[in-house]
């Protein structure tokens, strides 16, 4: 299957707010918790939310200083925690995603329209793993909620598969993508160059901040639907990677314990433009 029909399949049957209902209506703070007083593991959103917070945070203030970053949110889907933990270390926002739908739910969060998916457990979240701590005050949150709506400063549709990405923006400081590369297409080729796209859209010394399926067999399931997806593992990774001509930093991984997704795990990459 073509990239062209594979993403046609994804624009055709993804639904934003099926998507958002079913797996993040209800925030699992009480694993937030768990992580805050026992350091023991939380679920796989939250692990993310984490490893933002732990080592994407800190790597955006050391290499370009507090609020100076651009980034751009490639492929954001209609979801936010995954800036919720950057939000305040960087200037600018550039929102993005390939499924107008879930530009639609983004667009309506940031206007504080009512039919909006409330993310406030999810802030919540952030600033308990942010301050390490259980106790959260309203004010708080709102100040966040209020930072991340000023800071995304555009929505809009983007393409992992055109050279530019289909980004009107030249280049940013820092790209920040989730599942998206390796889940948008089958072929291994295709994810090789998306990753050569990803690259050549960062300003030099730029830094790729990127969560990604591990061992995906082929596809992945959402809601009992099966999306395309490439196979890859730690060395595909790395390959992958410094044949787009990425300096590596890191690359990790952890494993999941339900394998009903298709998939056995994530890698966690921070990679920078030399």
């Amino acid at each position: 299957m073509s990239h062209d029909s594979d993403q046609k399949k994804f624009q055709a049957e993804f639904s934003a707010k099926e998507y958002l209902e079913n797996y993040y209506a209800k925030a699992d703070l009480m694993m937030v918790h768990k992580y805050v007083v026992e350091r023991t593991a939380a679920t796989e959103t939250m692990r993310i939310m984490m490893w933002l917070d732990n080592v994407c945070s800190p790597l955006i203030r050391a290499f370009f200083g507090k609020e100076k970053a651009t980034i751009l949110e490639l492929g954001g889907g209609p979801t936010l925690y995954q800036l919720m933990n950057i939000a305040d270390e960087v200037k600018e926002i550039y929102f993005t995603d390939y499924v107008e739908d879930n530009l639609n739910e983004i667009r309506a969060w940031k206007n504080n329209e009512s039919s909006a998916f409330n993310w406030r457990n999810f802030f919540k979240a952030a600033l308990m793993i942010k301050n390490d701590t259980i106790h959260i005050s309203d004010e708080e949150i709102e100040s966040l909620e209020k930072q991340l709506r000023h800071k995304i400063t555009k929505v809009e549709r983007c393409d992992i598969f055109h050279k530019d990405l289909g980004v009107t923006e030249k280049s940013f400081d820092v790209i920040n993508t989730h599942f998206v590369a390796e889940s948008a297409t089958s072929s291994k080729d295709q994810w090789e160059m998306a990753l050569k796209n990803i690259y050549h859209k960062l300003n030099d010394g730029g830094l790729l901040f990127m969560s990604a399926l591990r061992g995906a067999k082929s596809s992945y399931k959402v809601l009992e639907k099966s999306f395309p997806a490439v196979e890859l593992y730690e060395n595909d990774m790395e390959v992958g990677l410094k044949n787009a001509g990425f300096h590596i930093i890191r690359v990790s991984a952890i494993h999941t314990e339900d394998k009903s997704n298709n998939y056995e795990g994530f890698m966690f990459v921070v990679a920078q433009k030399k």
